[in-house]
C-alpha cells in the first residue's frame, strides 16, 4: 500500500515514513536521523474501547 512522509520529530525533516506489517503493528521510521516509533494497532483499541 502506500508510503506516507511525516514530520520526525527529533531533526524536524519530512523524511519519516510509515509501514504498517501484517501483524498490525504501525512502524514510524526516519530516513534522515535514527528515530523510530513502534505502536500496535491492538494495544490502542483495547485502551479506547470499554
Amino acid at each position: 500500500m502506500g508510503r506516507q512522509r511525516h514530520i520526525c520529530p527529533e531533526c524536524s525533516e519530512p523524511r519519516v515514513v510509515v509501514l504498517i506489517e501484517a501483524s498490525g503493528e504501525e512502524r514510524r521510521e526516519c530516513a534522515e536521523c535514527d528515530w523510530r516509533d513502534y505502536r500496535t494497532f491492538g494495544e490502542r483499541r483495547l485502551t479506547g474501547d470499554t
